[in-house]
């Protein structure tokens, strides 16, 4: 199942927040690059991303431009409060979506992710992920949508180069 980007940022978020995490505190620039390892990862281990919205090439990396606009109060601060969104059902009430509990795989991923890059901050994130074998730079604009080949190649690149 494909969650919403704010579904999956907050369930980051909640990670973070437990004892033991290994998780180093998130500002909105790490929560866009753990997001994208996470959607990659589950690419090439599922063969479908797990987020229903497209990355975007920006400057700093790869972004979930809703996720961005969510967060982005929070400048190079630490993210203290879930993402919120208004309900579907009654048009007012805001509601904090997250990936659902009993989806212990995704939860198993993205702890995985959390423990792979949790301890590295945003800017080395972004470091990361400008790579010049990666999607980020194999994407020609700014601001066009990054492929789910492109990103999942990375990762397989990745995994044969040992990393």
């Amino acid at each position: 199942m494909a969650y919403s980007a704010l579904a999956v940022a907050n369930a980051f978020i909640e990670l973070g927040r437990e004892e033991g995490s290994g998780c180093e505190p998130i500002t909105p620039m790490k929560l866009q690059k753990l997001l994208y390892y996470a959607n990659a990862w589950h690419l090439f281990l599922k063969g479908k991303p797990l987020i229903n919205e497209s990355f975007e090439k920006w400057k700093f990396g790869p972004v979930v431009p809703s996720v961005y606009y969510e967060f982005r109060g929070a400048g190079a601060s630490v993210i203290k409060a879930l993402g919120t969104r208004i309900s579907e059902r009654d048009g007012t009430k805001l509601i904090a979506p997250i990936v659902q509990r009993e989806d212990k795989y995704v939860w198993k991923l993205l702890a995985q992710i959390n423990r792979k890059y949790g301890n590295m901050d945003g800017v080395a994130l972004s470091a990361l992920s400008h790579r010049p074998d990666g999607a980020w730079a194999k994407t020609a604009k700014i601001n066009e949508d990054i492929s789910d080949d492109l990103i999942k190649a990375e990762i397989e690149a990745q995994r044969g180069a040992g990393n």
